[in-house]
């Protein structure tokens, strides 16, 4: 009977742990999503609107502003590729 227990309580602590993992995967997914997020709205929409407000005219030009877009545009990709990684990595345990 106590092998039975033991047998059971390993058992559980397993599971446990393999859903703590899973949790935690999904957590490192959601920051990296934040992250993306951030990314994208500060990187991208603020500058395109201070471009079509013409607010950026008189001190950057257009093709440094959109050089930046583009860079936070292609970082914030890659954050939300971790993202998806972090996630698929979640499910996969």
């Amino acid at each position: 009977m106590a092998i039975e227990e033991q047998l059971q309580d390993q058992a559980r602590k397993l599971a446990l742990e393999e859903d703590l993992a899973r949790e935690k995967e999904k957590l490192r997914a959601t920051a990296w999503m934040n992250l993306a997020v951030a990314m994208v709205t500060v990187g991208i929409f603020t500058p395109g609107i201070t471009l079509v407000l013409g607010m950026t005219a008189a001190t950057l030009p257009t093709s440094e502003v959109a050089s930046v877009m583009a860079g936070c545009a292609i970082f914030g990709l890659y954050l939300y590729s971790r993202a998806l990684e972090a996630l698929n990595r979640g499910h996969e345990r």
